[in-house]
């Protein structure tokens, strides 16, 4: 599964848009780099909306370690928190 403008593609789709990454990153250079506090609002919505049974085992799925995913993801969603 790859995270791609915002979309979960599989391998063959993800393949097809990155011939299309010189073009992608060009068209996002040209654009309005997003505010601080654009970022720091997406970032506090991404760690309250992250649920551990939902990512942890796409950690574990990519080969690390059941606790060890806890854990990350644990520190991963502090990180982004605000609070």
């Amino acid at each position: 599964m790859n995270l791609i403008c915002g979309k979960l593609l599989d391998d063959a789709a993800a393949k097809k848009e990155l011939g299309r990454l010189e073009e992608m990153v060009l068209a996002a250079r040209s654009e309005r780099p997003p505010a601080a506090e654009e970022v720091i609002a997406a970032c506090d919505a991404l760690s309250k909306s992250a649920k551990e049974e939902e990512f942890v085992p796409l950690l574990i799925a990519g080969g690390m370690p059941a606790e060890r995913a806890a854990e990350e993801f644990r520190g991963a969603r502090e990180l982004l928190t605000r609070s």
